[in-house]
């Protein structure tokens, strides 16, 4: 397979999986020492929710948001809008085409890296190094 020398690593996280906050926490730093692009990918598997909080609760939701200093209003707004609903369940699709079955994930080109553990290879892969 022919790639270019820095194709982009496509992170695949769920919003409740508290695997994919491992990357989350790390990828952009990881990525920008190696030179590597990262593009952001969300999508759902489930309701996982470390807590084990029942997330389909709008009031549960808000507290979330409210304890972590967000306006809850304002988000649950803006998760309602059309285009954004679009997006994520286009997302979503995306991931199930590519075969994505666990967070967090990494794609670089049709190649798939799964589990946080594999960051480092999916940049190596990513910059063209075996």
């Amino acid at each position: 397979m022919v790639r270019k020398m820095s194709d982009p690593i496509d992170f695949w996280y769920e919003f409740g999986s508290t695997y994919s906050y491992l990357s989350v926490m790390r990828i952009e730093a990881v990525a920008q020492a190696a030179g590597a692009d990262v593009r952001w990918r969300p999508f759902l598997l489930g309701p996982i929710f470390a807590q084990d909080r029942d997330i389909a609760d709008v009031d549960v939701l808000a507290d979330i948001l409210s304890d972590l200093g967000r306006d809850p209003a304002a988000i649950m707004e803006a998760s309602r809008v059309s285009t954004n609903k679009e997006g994520l369940r286009g997302q979503t699709e995306e991931a199930k085409r590519r075969g994505i079955f666990g967070a967090p994930s990494f794609t670089v080109g049709e190649e798939l890296f799964w589990g946080n553990d594999r960051l480092g290879t999916a940049v190596a892969w990513s910059l063209g190094l075996r």
